[in-house]
């Protein structure tokens, strides 16, 4: 709230109406004007021009000045009735920003994402940069996520686009791949022209524009090259161009200019291939089952585990579990001669991870057992080395509670009977501790 305060405070000071010689409670007043003076005098702070920029950065100080006396004299309980806390767009696109950079440091794609198109397809491929930045196509005072694709050098083209319905971010373009010859280029009317060439003698030249609702995109027009239809090659269900018709109908848009570009800074994280060699290393001639690679003890450093064995049937046999620190020095911790269920590529499986990690919210354990009448263990981290919570091996089934999020049931006997536990977890002794 301070923050979205702060905002409204510098719009007073930068607005033609001086705030200057008004008592604090008469700068309480203000920030608790009506809705209909909040408007106004957002309405007009839109109208503020780049040359008042030095401006509001030479009195953001003193409003933050202002800003500390007021909370000083008032409490930090001040508040704006009437004006809601502003939502940058870097907050409103914060999760696939945030997902993209994930991807972009996962040089060996071991993660899972819902990233796809031409990022998906061609990023790691071409060891690409990604730009990202905001920009209003169609002027309705919502900013739309623009991503772009390119090198060192070049920004390249925009490839995917997302939008905001309300809150929710809805992925305008990008879910299908933009190829080496198609390009994406956005008009200042609020058009979008799609080419997809597919070489010198065919191509698609599309024309699209935003639904009212924001998000949604439109087809307006759609023109079908094909070389063989000269002098006309430019066509439709209603009408042919020649090749000056409809080069001369694209000059009719205005390629906007104004973009200000940023580049997507990724995150350096622990190396997959760097674990993965490490893990590999170690097994030699064993069979890999399973490698994942997490911040298993949240402690912003990445470990990972890994597992060996043989495939029975719907079985594994002479199971070797290994952990992969930090640091890429890998260990055999446990080993089991033969664990039921986990065959027949079992950790193939789609959305495996759901069922074979347990996640606390304060850290992550690898949970394997549970099936056929075995016993669960519990693999996590802490202090960087892997260990078994007390829990191990203890019971049927540990898993979480459907009635409470933050709570673990525990079966002791294998049909799930009676003999119910309930555990915490407990981020001090980072075990789990039962409750009754």
């Amino acid at each position: 709230m301070r923050e979205g305060i702060f905002c409204f405070i510098l719009i007073f000071f930068v607005l033609p109406l001086s705030a200057c010689g008004r008592s604090k409670f008469e700068d309480i007043r203000l920030l608790e004007a009506d809705s209909e003076q909040t408007e106004q005098y957002q309405s007009t702070s839109d109208v503020i021009t780049e040359n008042q920029d030095n401006v509001i950065v030479e009195l953001k100080d003193n409003v933050e000045s202002d800003m500390d006396e007021l909370i000083s004299d008032y409490g930090e309980d001040i508040t704006l009735s009437t004006v809601e806390e502003a939502i940058t767009p870097d907050d409103a696109y914060a999760s696939v920003l945030d997902e993209f950079r994930t991807f972009c440091a996962d040089t060996s794609e071991r993660g899972s994402y819902s990233i796809e198109g031409t990022v998906a397809s061609y990023y790691h491929m071409y060891d690409a940069v990604l730009y990202y930045s905001y920009y209003d196509i169609d002027k309705n005072g919502v900013l739309e996520l623009l991503i772009s694709m390119g090198n060192d050098e070049d920004i390249g083209g925009i490839v995917d686009v997302f939008g905001l319905n309300d809150s929710e971010i809805v992925c305008i373009q990008g879910n299908d791949t933009l190829g080496d010859r198609s390009q994406l280029t956005i008009y200042t009317d609020g058009t979008w022209y799609r080419e997809d060439s597919g070489g010198a003698d065919n191509g698609v030249h599309t024309f699209y524009r935003l639904d009212s609702d924001g998000f949604g995109l439109k087809e307006i027009e759609k023109y079908i090259y094909d070389s063989d239809k000269m002098p006309a090659p430019f066509f439709n269900s209603n009408k042919s161009l020649t090749d000056d018709e409809f080069f001369e109908l694209l000059d009719n848009y205005e390629v906007v200019s104004d973009i200000e570009w940023y580049r997507l800074e990724v995150e350096e994280i622990a190396d997959y291939d760097q674990l993965y060699k490490a893990f590999s290393s170690v097994i030699k001639g064993e069979h890999e089952i399973y490698f994942w690679q997490d911040d298993f003890d949240c402690d912003g450093q990445e470990e990972a585990f890994g597992i060996t064995g043989i495939e029975q049937f719907s079985n594994l046999e002479n199971v070797r579990i290994y952990y992969i620190s930090s640091d890429g020095e890998a260990t055999c911790i446990d080993e089991i001669s033969d664990m039921y269920g986990y065959g027949d590529s079992y950790f193939l499986y789609p959305d495996v991870e759901d069922f074979v990690f347990i996640d606390t919210g304060d850290t992550k354990f690898l949970s394997l057992g549970g099936i056929d009448g075995q016993v669960v263990w519990l693999y996590g981290v802490k202090n960087g080395s892997a260990y078994q919570p007390e829990v191990s091996g203890e019971f049927f089934e540990f898993s979480m509670d459907e009635e409470n999020c933050k709570r673990y049931r525990a079966y002791e006997s294998s049909d799930g009977g009676e003999g119910v536990k309930f555990y915490e977890y407990d981020i001090v002794s980072q075990e789990f501790v039962e409750v009754f």
